[in-house]
């Protein structure tokens, strides 16, 4: 007989309630084994409880969630084999380094000599070598977080979750610890669930994003696709896509507060518009053209952001940033391709 293959987790059809507020309804999906993934939403949109009912942390409703095709259900915490990091980290105060990464070593009795051995191989791991001794207390914001990291990695979990471990961390210190964080994970080959509210976190650390709100998946895939192609408009704001317009459409071309725009295809009866950011040129000869005033000018390093305001309405975009842009209160002509620059949103 040949071993059975890993199939990772699967959660089918999770609901939760907490009295009247109901927290999960009717979450599913499937992680592949050694795959990254982040679920990312606003507060409140169910990430935390759906991380602690896979964690067995908390119980649901109704649905299941199952390791390698193994129900759950029946089985605790600590005997999931499951690896878990809080957005506070959670180390013991009273308990120097060594011990806090130890702990769920001594909890499966692990013999004292393999102990050592292992808390050596993941602090080296997390770039902390020769910080056993040292008091919890006296470590920096990331020593801390890295720490945590540790003692969830001791015991050799083989599913990892993290919930907002970075929150409390200043934003230069958060992009430096998600680039080492992705890098370590990436050579354990450790199936990973990361619960952020910052898309840039999880576009830049995960290769499969799921997108919550109120409770629901609303959106599933690569973060390529969900910048490309937003399920519907929460998606569009949550990620940053926020030239959004309400239309009517005439076939072709469609109604707005800005006047009237092309379709990228023929299309009848209300519809919402995305002007997309990074698809505007600025002036050139093009056979469609929208003509604003530059309100707001901000050089961001990798681009050059525009706000333009048009018939009242502010849209922001984004040029490379050699683009020599109009001065504020200047009149600013952009170009585009409908193709490319004009997306029908999902209702």
């Amino acid at each position: 007989m040949h071993p059975m293959q890993p199939t990772g987790l699967q959660v089918t059809g999770i609901t939760k309630s907490f009295g009247s507020l109901k927290a999960l309804r009717d979450v599913s999906f499937h992680l592949s084994p050694g795959s990254m993934t982040a679920v990312l939403g606003p507060s409140g949109c169910g990430k935390s409880t759906l991380l602690n009912i896979i964690a067995g942390l908390e119980t649901a409703d109704h649905g299941e969630v199952f390791w390698d095709d193994q129900p759950l259900a029946t089985i605790p915490a600590h005997l999931r084999g499951f690896g878990l990091m809080f957005q506070d980290y959670a180390l013991f105060p009273h308990l120097n380094v060594f011990e806090n990464v130890s702990f769920g070593l001594r909890m499966a009795h692990m013999p004292l000599p393999a102990m050592h051995r292992r808390v050596q191989e993941v602090l080296e791991l997390v770039g902390l070598r020769d910080f056993e001794k040292r008091e919890v207390n006296n470590l920096s914001g990331g020593e801390a977080q890295r720490i945590a990291l540790a003692r969830s990695l001791a015991p050799q979990p083989h599913f990892l979750m993290l919930d907002e471990p970075f929150g409390s961390l200043d934003r230069n210190l958060r992009e430096r610890l998600t680039g080492e964080l992705r890098l370590i994970l990436r050579s354990l080959g450790l199936t990973t669930l990361y619960v952020t509210h910052d898309q840039e976190e999880a576009f830049s650390l995960a290769s499969h994003i799921i997108v919550m709100n109120q409770g629901q998946v609303v959106q599933m895939g690569a973060p390529q696709e969900i910048f490309q192609a937003p399920a519907n408009a929460f998606v569009a704001r949550f990620i940053g896509l926020r030239n959004l317009l309400s239309a009517v459409g005439f076939g072709e071309r469609a109604q707005t507060d800005i006047g009237w725009l092309p379709l990228p295809y023929p299309v009848n009866g209300p519809i919402t518009l995305l002007l997309r950011p990074d698809s505007m040129r600025l002036a050139g000869e093009a056979e469609y053209q929208l003509e604003g005033t530059l309100t707001e000018r901000i050089f961001l390093g990798h681009s050059c952001r525009a706000a333009i305001n048009i018939n009242g309405t502010t849209l922001s975009f984004d040029f490379p940033p050699q683009t020599c842009l109009p001065a504020e209160t200047d009149v600013a002509r952009l170009s585009f391709d409908p193709a490319t620059a004009i997306q029908i949103i999902p209702a």
